[in-house]
């Protein structure tokens, strides 16, 4: 994977896109589906990366080779971000959620 020109995620629906994250994690240039729940929130509305509609190949296709000939985000960027989706951070932030829902 750290070798990797592109990393694609093509699902239609996901809880939490860990390959994603991982991809990201090397510095891998990414594009994924806009599908429910993770993508969006994890390339910042696109701006990591391209997303695009669930069952439209004519745009991932596109997606695909914009990235692969001109890399717009920087490995570091991928890089940083994927920081944020730490274990100890996440679980962290799961606590404290809890916290404030439970008496």
């Amino acid at each position: 994977l750290k070798r990797a020109s592109l990393f694609v995620l093509s699902s239609r629906w996901e809880g939490s896109p860990n390959c994603l994250i991982e991809a990201m994690a090397l510095g891998v240039p990414v594009c994924a589906t806009d599908c429910p729940t993770g993508p969006r929130e994890i390339l910042k509305e696109g701006l990591l990366g391209p997303l695009v509609p669930v069952g439209d190949p004519k745009k991932l296709k596109e997606a695909m080779k914009d990235v692969i000939l001109s890399p717009q985000v920087l490995g570091e960027r991928l890089i940083e971000r994927a920081k944020d989706y730490d274990a100890l951070k996440c679980t962290r932030l799961y606590l404290d959620t809890m916290k404030t829902i439970l008496p």
